[in-house]
């Protein structure tokens, strides 16, 4: 690869970005193109019918299988895996205003987020299936009546306050497992987007770690790990980029221009030749 080509083509990037009319609008419109593949594509669409066409199956195959004599769970994320939010995201494109906890609760208390497509019938093959459904998810506990009002007008099953676990302190979602485990029950399959959803092994660790966890454990997606698609926000922003995530990395952006920056600069550019 052409390095004096990359540098020439990343200071040009920086002498963009670090113009002094960079604002938080700027940086919200870098997400208009993942936000509207959501909303409006029916890859995206095709892709989530996909992912709980194959957890049902799986499900099915796992229970004829099992040997153990506990109960069996499968434990989901909330937000861009059963419910989507991209309305949210596409205000905050129009507002030019990044993420906060008190927009977010505006949002949670609106009780307007979607139901990802096949998400609703997946609660209830499993429900209906010898299974039962757990939602985990990192909303803040004081938002769980406005989340179960909105999964209650969703038609999602099993909604009470004894299948959803949301965050208490830590977004580590290992504690709020064992819970279900604890209850006399093996889970065994796990729905998210984010890899968090499926392990606390890649908690807080580098995109070089995540990928290697990916690939040491490719034969569990598709079986006991199901991945939802969710290019608007995640986990692999987190290191050196994300307010939200891992804050207490070496390398934190101060500012939406900073990790603008940072995006650029991660980029794998064709040298052109």
């Amino acid at each position: 690869m052409n390095k004096k080509l990359i540098s020439i083509l990343f200071i040009a990037f920086t002498v963009f970005i670090n113009a002094e009319d960079f604002t938080e609008k700027n940086f919200e419109n870098e997400s208009v193109v993942a936000v509207n593949w959501v909303q409006t594509s029916g890859e995206y669409k095709a892709l989530a019918y996909q992912a709980f066409n194959v957890a049902k199956e799986s499900f099915l195959e796992i229970k004829k299988s099992y040997k153990g004599g506990k109960k069996l769970a499968v434990v989901v994320d909330l937000d861009e895996t059963m419910i989507d939010n991209s309305a949210y995201a596409a205000w905050r494109i129009l507002k030019g205003k990044g993420f906060s906890s008190s927009t977010w609760d505006e949002w949670v208390n609106s009780k307007d987020a979607k139901a990802t497509s096949g998400a609703v019938e997946f609660s209830k093959f499993v429900n209906s299936h010898g299974g039962e459904m757990f939602y985990i998810s990192n909303r803040s506990e004081n938002e769980l009546k406005d989340t179960m009002k909105n999964l209650k007008k969703l038609h999602f099953s099993k909604v009470n306050k004894d299948h959803i676990l949301l965050k208490e302190k830590s977004s580590d979602k290992t504690k709020r497992r064992t819970e279900v485990i604890d209850n006399g029950y093996d889970i065994v399959m796990y729905v998210g987007d984010q890899l968090t959803d499926f392990s606390n092994e890649i908690y807080g660790r580098s995109n070089d770690y995540r990928n290697s966890f990916v690939d040491k454990n490719e034969y569990k997606f598709g079986k006991n790990w199901i991945s939802i698609p969710n290019p608007t926000y995640g986990d692999f922003e987190g290191k050196g980029i994300s307010f939200e995530y891992y804050t207490k990395m070496i390398g934190t952006a101060t500012s939406e221009k900073e990790k603008s920056e940072m995006r650029l600069s991660r980029l794998k550019i064709w040298d052109g030749e």
